[in-house]
């Protein structure tokens, strides 16, 4: 009899222990309302429900920390809708929740696309240390499941989205991998990151041997407004002799960093350069950073051959000089090359949309 009670007491406090240790969260309805109006269908252009869910959205932001039990339970409760889950462990990579580490690798191995590219997505997002290593052997060797689909591309557009400084130690590793996709991607996270170790293991990207690795650090490093930038492109300008197609790139982005010296180089490009395509890639720069004053430079190439002309004739139109109209009109009526007098055409209405504007 003596034992029977031990044995009943023993059952009866496991059954407690049990029961507290996986019962709901206090808070568990709360917030499964706020992801079912997260998650709930709507018109995009119905602003009620963009209304309902924002509040929503900041409703689940504001609680914080107390909501980070309750997301680890929804993602893992095989109850609630897929939907419901992928949005609650979005949550949690937002908050950069090592914990959901193990569901969103659970997810890696799912039969469905859809729910593998929003695990995928979430390692970005919780940018730790550990998610980033296992994205990045995503990005080079795929996942290890059938029909694994377009997972190393899913891995390297993740890869850009990273902005968590943990992972700055496994991104410059990262730089040494033979694929430029995987590198362009580490490049983009590095300029996302806030701290002179992310800036200067992309500064060192700048001196690669690859062209495209080169060209990918001048156009990331445009995206990174300090002084150093600036100089580091400089820098670079000076020292690339023999590539027309970086220094294009570098003056570019230095151009886009405000610093006015780089327009000498286009112009110089825009005339000089070796090839038609670095010519007219030229002309669209100076289109592309609002140099009116090329303008008479620009003009003077409606007299070139036919590539550089539909350069010209383009450019021109997104400067919107209105004195070119003229010009552009004679080009619209008696060019002999209909995709040229078309574009000419296009040009004019800009120019006058602009000037309607004004």
């Amino acid at each position: 009899m003596k034992n029977q009670v031990v044995i009943l007491v023993m059952f009866f406090s496991f059954f407690v222990v049990a029961n507290t240790a996986y019962s709901q969260p206090d808070n568990y309805d709360t917030v499964l309302d706020l992801l079912k109006k997260i998650t709930m269908p709507g018109e995009i252009t119905d602003p009620l429900w963009w209304q309902l869910k924002s509040k929503a959205q900041a409703s689940l932001i504001a609680m914080g920390e107390d909501a980070v039990e309750t997301l680890l339970w929804i993602a893992n409760d095989e109850v609630q809708p897929m939907r419901i889950k992928l949005f609650a462990l979005g949550a949690l990579a937002e908050m950069r929740c090592k914990e959901a580490m193990p569901i969103i690798i659970k997810h890696l191995s799912s039969q469905s696309e859809t729910v593998r590219w929003d695990a995928i997505e979430c390692l970005g997002i919780l940018g730790t240390e550990e998610a980033v290593k296992l994205l990045l052997d995503i990005a080079e060797n795929g996942l290890k499941v059938e029909n694994s689909g377009m997972a190393d591309i899913y891995a390297i557009e993740a890869i850009q989205k990273v902005i968590n400084p943990t992972a700055t130690a496994e991104l410059k590793k990262a730089l040494k991998s033979e694929n430029n996709n995987v590198v362009g991607a580490v490049q983009k996270a590095l300029a996302n990151i806030p701290t002179k170790e992310a800036f200067e293991a992309l500064a060192t990207t700048l001196s690669d041997k690859r062209y495209g690795v080169r060209k990918t650090a001048a156009v990331v490093l445009s995206t990174v407004p300090m002084r150093e930038s600036i100089e580091l492109l400089k820098n670079a300008l000076k020292a690339e002799k023999e590539n027309e197609y970086m220094q294009l790139e570098l003056a570019l982005s230095l151009t886009k960093l405000g610093d006015g010296t780089s327009g000498k180089i286009l112009r110089e490009l825009a005339v000089n350069g070796s090839e038609l395509d670095v010519r007219g890639r030229a002309v669209d720069a100076l289109a592309e950073v609002s140099d009116t004053s090329a303008v008479p430079l620009i003009m003077k190439f409606l007299n070139e051959e036919s590539t550089i002309r539909a350069h010209a004739v383009c450019a021109l139109g997104k400067l919107g000089d209105a004195s070119v109209v003229p010009a552009l009109e004679k080009i619209a009526k008696d060019d002999r090359i209909e995709p040229l007098r078309e574009a000419a055409r296009a040009s004019i209405e800009q120019i006058k949309a602009r000037v309607d504007s004004n």
